[in-house]
């Protein structure tokens, strides 16, 4: 919560410049965000997404009154979303877990095993928005390309499978520091003054870089082993498979 805290210090503090700087706006949001994880594996299939929420303060640096340069700062909560292993393995092999069993010895989670990825970002967003002329009170607009540089502040996991039940694992380290998502919106803003508006927006984009470290590995049944001899149980296999992250976000947020 400290860091919301100083967010909104940041925004409420720079918030004067507004009427300083010609041809800025300044704003909040509050966004509702839909995400599913996927990979390029088709042993490794989405199983559900997740329901977060995106807080941030806008900026607007209008070059006509119908073209915009749009940019701020963004905290991302509970993105990720499920996917299942089929094969099971050791995907957390650099996580400190509550037990060192989830990610020791040559198979420590089952086939089938069911991971949920919980990530936090912040975020440094970037679009071009181009806005229609007033319709009565109404513009509509589209943004295209929606850029965002994304920082993961926070990771958590819960590992679902036979003989294991765990949540809120911290799985930080085997996520990598820093994404990158592309994508567009579309939406519209409403004029409560002549200087304030409300605006909503449907926004889609995706994640360019995998999720995931690489680190981890499958775990094969071997048929052929031989009784007696633990080092041919199983056929280790490099999880080299490419994780993102498609979303859906619902924008809904004050202009000044």
């Amino acid at each position: 919560m400290h860091k919301i805290g100083m967010f909104f210090l940041l925004v409420c503090f720079t918030a004067p410049l507004n009427g300083q700087i010609e041809n800025l706006r300044l704003g909040l949001h509050i966004s509702p965000a839909i995400s599913l994880m996927g990979t390029n594996d088709e042993t490794i299939p989405r199983d559900g997404g997740n329901l977060g929420i995106q807080i941030g303060g806008i900026g607007e640096y209008y070059l006509t009154d119908n073209l915009s340069l749009t940019s701020g700062l963004s905290l991302s909560f509970h993105q990720g979303g499920k996917i299942r292993h089929d094969r099971g393995g050791n995907f957390f092999p650099n996580s400190e877990l509550s037990d060192d069993e989830l990610n020791t010895g040559d198979k420590p989670l089952p086939d089938g095993v069911r991971l949920t990825y919980s990530l936090q970002y912040l975020e440094l967003p970037f679009a071009l928005k181009i806005r229609t002329a007033e319709i009565g009170y109404y513009r509509f607009f589209v943004e295209v390309p929606k850029l965002s540089f994304a920082f993961r502040t926070q990771a958590r996991g819960d590992i679902e499978g036979q003989g294991v039940n765990e949540e809120k694992e911290n799985i930080r380290k085997d996520v990598g520091f820093f994404n990158f998502f592309a994508g567009f919106g579309i939406g519209g803003e409403y004029a409560l003054s002549e200087s304030n508006s409300a605006f909503f927006g449907l926004y889609l984009d995706k994640s360019l870089i995998d999720l995931t470290s690489n680190d981890g590995y499958k775990a094969i049944e071997n048929p052929d082993s031989l009784p007696g001899n633990d080092n041919d149980n199983y056929f280790i296999q490099p999880d080299i498979s490419r994780a993102t992250l498609t979303r859906i976000i619902f924008k809904f947020g004050l202009l000044f």
